[in-house]
């Protein structure tokens, strides 16, 4: 072997605007109705981290973590 490629996401492919547009969508699924340009400004981080900034208490830890990785299959 010569070489590994062990990170492409922004790195070899730029495909942030896959994930903007699923967080959109998954964000619209939880009550949120954020623009395309809301989602870019404000959907970043940990999945896990910003989800509980967004909605507080409103779900549980499970339930934060169950839509995360809903996201991340849909990606």
């Amino acid at each position: 072997m010569k070489g590994v490629i062990f990170d492409m996401d922004g790195t070899i492919v730029d495909n942030m605007m896959i994930h903007h547009r699923i967080w959109q969508s998954k964000l619209n699924e939880m009550g949120l109705d954020f623009t395309l340009e809301e989602t870019m400004e404000k959907a970043h981080g940990v999945n896990i981290e910003f989800l509980g900034r967004f909605f507080g208490d409103r779900y549980s830890t499970e339930e934060l973590e169950k839509y995360a990785s809903e996201k991340e299959s849909e990606y």
